[in-house]
């Protein structure tokens, strides 16, 4: 079907385009890890906590249950989409691996407020 003399070209372009897709795979990921959970809302909750430490408190801050919240609907898309079009576990972990490290980055955000030092 393919002409003899297209043949080599056609096998560079499918080489090219297979090693730059795995390249963008990261990048892409992470703007779908970033748009999947509302980071910022998670940073506002933190900003809002009194940090004293005069008592200490039996149960933890409101941000840490919608940050749990927030990764289990997550998931359940994940899971949904999953039933539809299979995603490769390697996709499945660098979106994973996203999330938790925006989720860190928002804590070390919150955690560094001048709030948290008085």
């Amino acid at each position: 079907m393919i002409p003899v003399q297209k043949k080599a070209f056609l096998q560079q372009f499918y080489s090219q385009t297979v090693s730059t897709a795995a390249e963008l795979r990261k990048p892409v990921y992470r703007i779908v890890a970033a748009h999947a959970v509302d980071y910022e809302n998670i940073h506002q909750q933190m900003t809002a906590v009194k940090w004293e430490i005069k008592e200490i408190m039996s149960q933890h801050n409101a941000y840490v249950d919608i940050i749990l919240r927030e990764f289990q609907v997550f998931s359940m898309r994940l899971a949904e989409i999953s039933k539809r079009v299979p995603i490769p576990k390697e996709a499945y972990n660098v979106l994973w691996e996203h999330c938790i490290r925006l989720a860190s980055r928002t804590f070390v955000e919150g955690y560094s407020t001048d709030s948290c030092f008085h």
